[in-house]
């Protein structure tokens, strides 16, 4: 076979040719688009997720410090002993039951 045995073929079909390479070239570009476009949808899916779950877990922190500061605030009007068991937990918005479980930590740790 001689080189350049397709040039008189693809020379007298040099438009038609030029329309596939374009075609072809296009298809690509549209697919790297398409691609680009869905990984940046996917990140700022996970970018939702990860503030949710952030938001989710901020919450839990903050409830953890509210309920040691609930508890410490209780343990101080206990050692006050100003109020009775009943008062501290009507005034703390706690049960009775969490007010003595408190005051037998504090004893335990005496």
């Amino acid at each position: 076979m001689e080189r350049n045995i397709l040039k008189e073929y693809l020379g007298s079909r040099k438009k038609e040719v030029v329309t596939m390479m374009m075609d072809l070239y296009n298809q690509d570009r549209i697919l790297e688009i398409h691609i680009a476009s869905e990984k940046r949808i996917a990140a700022e899916e996970a970018k939702k997720e990860g503030m949710k779950e952030g938001m989710k877990e901020g919450m839990k922190a903050a409830n953890r410090e509210a309920e040691k500061e609930k508890t410490a605030a209780i343990e101080r009007l206990l050692r006050s002993g100003k109020l009775s068991i009943e008062e501290i937990a009507e005034y703390q918005a706690v049960s009775v039951e969490r007010v003595r479980k408190i005051e037998a930590g504090m004893l335990q740790e005496a």
